[in-house]
């Protein structure tokens, strides 16, 4: 009797079973589709190739200056609204890189390095401000805020740059021999440069719009682009 209450006392014992490891699942590596990056290099391909054939319809703005009236940036200010700011400057770069060698032999390169340190801030600016919202009215103030952005840029890189690098390129001391003047100095000069600068992205300005919408809308069918703000 005493083992048999004994034994009815006691607490019954919990099996506890050993807790088993969390095994981490390995995480499913994106896939690249196929037909998506196809589209992509053929996109990049076509406005580089539409960016460099640009740049032969050309004019100077001013003679004597690597400062010209060009087309080429058009194509770069569409990619970077229609594809993103960095592959905007990724057209850009890859059209400087191929028109390099006709550069350096006219200008020494100069042009092609001017171009690009104007073009870049005017594809991130215009194209980090679109991204955010899709619409017409963004997309006019994406593409006057990156043209901003140029002529702050392009008034430094001028004054502490292209100027003294082009002048030292010609075997030149004087502003008067490249037809700037020498009444106050760099300064001067590098505001002066800034209307040819001007003229040139407005014109950028009032054919990418257009063309960037009628792409968006037509041809790659951006759903998440909006003609009104609604």
């Amino acid at each position: 009797m005493e083992q048999i209450e004994t034994t009815a006392n006691e607490a019954p014992v919990e099996h506890v079973t050993p807790a088993r490891e969390d095994r981490k699942t390995p995480k499913k590596s994106k896939k690249i589709d196929p037909r998506a990056a196809t589209l992509y290099i053929v996109r990049i391909a076509l406005l580089t190739a539409m960016s460099i054939a640009l740049m032969y319809l050309s004019f100077p703005l001013i003679p004597g200056l690597p400062v010209k009236m060009e087309f080429a940036d058009i194509p770069v200010a569409v990619g970077a609204i229609t594809m993103g700011p960095w592959n905007g400057v990724l057209i850009l770069a890859l059209k400087c890189l191929l028109y390099s060698p006709q550069s350096l032999a006219n200008t020494g390169g100069i042009g092609v390095l001017s171009n690009f340190i104007c073009g870049a801030p005017f594809a991130l600016a215009a194209g980090y401000i679109f991204k955010r919202k899709k619409t017409a009215p963004v997309l006019v103030a994406a593409l006057l805020a990156g043209m901003a952005a140029t002529l702050v840029v392009s008034y430094f890189s001028n004054r502490f740059l292209i100027i003294p690098l082009y002048m030292r390129f010609m075997g030149i001391s004087s502003l008067k021999g490249i037809g700037l003047g020498s009444s106050g100095g760099l300064f001067v000069a590098a505001a002066w440069l800034l209307v040819p600068t001007v003229i040139r992205f407005a014109t950028i300005v009032a054919l990418a719009f257009p063309l960037s919408v009628v792409l968006m809308k037509y041809v790659f069918k951006d759903k998440a682009f909006k003609v009104r703000d609604r």
